[in-house]
């Protein structure tokens, strides 16, 4: 980086180059004299140069020298800050992807699933073998019955088969009916390897079951991430909606949800506008539901996930480093929500993480 300029005073006898400041009664010649790095070689250089024999023009380029270093050293300042924050944004990005595989990973993560099976009316026995209605792996024999009255789930253990909910043993009858759009508390069995529940989709019911064996589980091979890039992560404008105002989301199944949609994100990539509708997340976060170019090729194929930090006087980060594949590119037993027309963006974010490896959520347990 050059960092003085010089200057030319005309002559009969031909032009001499000396560095000297702006102010004086010499011509520019458009030129550079010193540099950075070297610039206490181009003072002795302009020492020896023939020029006025005054104190002042001496004390001038003393001066402009010492200027000329100070601003060396503001640069190699600013370059250190740099460096700090870009390694910062590389561990709190390494952080997150260890955070996100941890959660994955646990005995009630969405890689734990066996099983979803749609309750029908009447009481059904549920777990192995062929008598039971809702049948799954790696339960041998029924594990209990559920029964669905209306809008009513109830379960009905059975002898000789320990169920347990918060440590303690199920004996009697237990009200399994989940809040709109929720789950039940979880039941364990198989001496506490597995754990089933009873969730609400629209007007349905189903009984999801974890487990600690699951081939999704035992036979996962890891998350590939995009090379985490600090320009992906960007200050965007928000503009807060009305509230109360809700958007039409479809999940994999068709249901559609209204679901709360607290304002749209703006961004700018590449000189183009960009926008996002926000769905309300925990605490006061975005949970943002998108899909780009990426998608099918590079990418899971039914769009990625991301959250954001509430917004601060109008502006939010969006950070597509932290873009990460929905339940469903893992398991067929989850009901994720897809991507709305609006958040179906014309951009390459080739940006967080990339499609799932591993084998086919198909390949996990194939239910009767």
């Amino acid at each position: 980086m050059r960092c003085c300029a010089t200057w030319r005073r005309p002559s009969a006898r031909g032009s001499a180059t000396m560095a000297v400041p702006p102010g004086s009664n010499w011509a520019w010649t458009n030129s550079i004299a010193c540099s950075c790095v070297g610039a206490e070689r181009g003072l002795g250089d302009a020492m020896r140069i023939p020029m006025p024999g005054t104190a002042m023009m001496k004390l001038a380029i003393a001066m402009l020298l010492g200027g000329v270093l100070v601003a060396c050293g503001a640069d190699r300042d600013e370059r250190a800050r740099e460096l700090v924050r870009v390694d910062a944004f590389h561990q709190e990005n390494s952080a997150w992807q260890a955070d996100r595989l941890e959660r994955l990973m646990r005995p009630d993560g969405w890689l734990a699933l066996v099983s979803r099976d749609w309750l029908v009316p009447g009481r059904h026995a549920f777990g192995g073998g062929e008598a039971v209605r809702y049948r799954f792996d790696p339960a041998e024999a029924a594990v209990g019955e559920l029964e669905l009255v209306g809008t009513r789930v109830v379960l009905h253990p059975l002898p000789g088969h320990a169920l347990r909910f918060q440590g303690a043993g199920v004996v009697a009858p237990m009200d399994l009916t989940p809040p709109d759009a929720g789950a039940s508390p979880r039941i364990g069995f198989d001496e506490g390897r597995g754990r089933f529940e009873v969730i609400r989709r629209g007007e349905r019911f189903a009984l999801r079951v974890m487990h600690d064996e699951s081939p999704t589980r035992t036979g996962f091979v890891g998350l590939e991430y995009f090379p985490a890039e600090p320009g992906w992560r960007i200050e965007a404008d928000f503009h807060a909606h009305a509230p109360g105002r809700t958007i039409p989301i479809i999940n994999v199944l068709g249901d559609e949800e209204a679901t709360v949609n607290p304002g749209r994100i703006e961004f700018e990539r590449d000189g183009e506008r960009h926008s996002l509708e926000a769905l309300e997340g925990p605490d006061g976060t975005f949970f943002v539901v998108y899909a780009d170019r990426t998608n099918g090729r590079d990418t899971y194929a039914g769009g990625r996930f991301l959250y954001t930090a509430p917004p601060e006087d109008g502006r939010v980060v969006i950070d597509f480093n932290r873009g990460y594949n929905p339940p469903c590119a893992f398991s067929a037993y989850t009901t994720c929500p897809l991507p709305p027309p609006e958040n179906r963006l014309d951009l390459v974010i080739d940006a967080g993480e990339r499609a799932y490896a591993g084998p086919s959520p198909a390949a996990a347990y194939q239910l009767q």
